[in-house]
């Protein structure tokens, strides 16, 4: 950074002026001028410049800013897309599985409905069956009454 500019002259005539003995007033001066030389204080220009740099960043900074903003924008309509082709994925999969669920409800009635067919066909066998045990049972009762009562029945036939 530039260095103030320090009139050590015009500084030691005002001191004089005001009273002060020459040699204080340039033991002063000598004071200000190492003061300003050891501090690294910032000028008018050095600031002015600081703006200009500042400016330029803040440009770049916006730039890069604009720039983020649209690789996100970007990004985010990529995953929307995305998103949308899973979401139709998911959908065409659902009337999938759903088509699957209906052929085989529909199987499983199907299936049903011919048990119910066979299950009745069983069960007329079998009250055809009771029936005929039904009569095998009337004619061993008879059979069986009949070689009890043999001689009796023979008795009653011959009168």
């Amino acid at each position: 950074m530039a260095q103030a500019v320090f009139d050590t002259l015009k500084f030691v005539k005002i001191l004089i002026a005001k009273g002060i003995p020459v040699e204080q007033a340039e033991a002063f001066s000598d004071a200000v001028r190492e003061s300003h030389a050891a501090s690294d204080v910032a000028t008018k220009r050095d600031l002015d410049d600081l703006r200009k740099d500042m400016g330029g960043l803040r440009k770049d900074m916006d730039a890069g800013f604009e720039k983020t903003d649209a690789q996100i924008a970007s990004m985010s309509r990529e995953i929307d897309a995305r998103f949308e082709k899973t979401d139709a994925q998911i959908a065409s999969m659902s009337k999938e599985i759903d088509a699957r669920f209906e052929k085989t409800d529909a199987q499983i009635a199907s299936v049903s409905k011919e048990m119910d067919v066979r299950f009745g066909q069983v069960d007329k066998r079998f009250d055809k069956l009771e029936s005929k045990f039904d009569r095998v049972q009337w004619f061993i009762v008879a059979a069986a009454l009949g070689l009890i009562f043999k001689e009796q029945i023979a008795r009653l036939l011959s009168i």
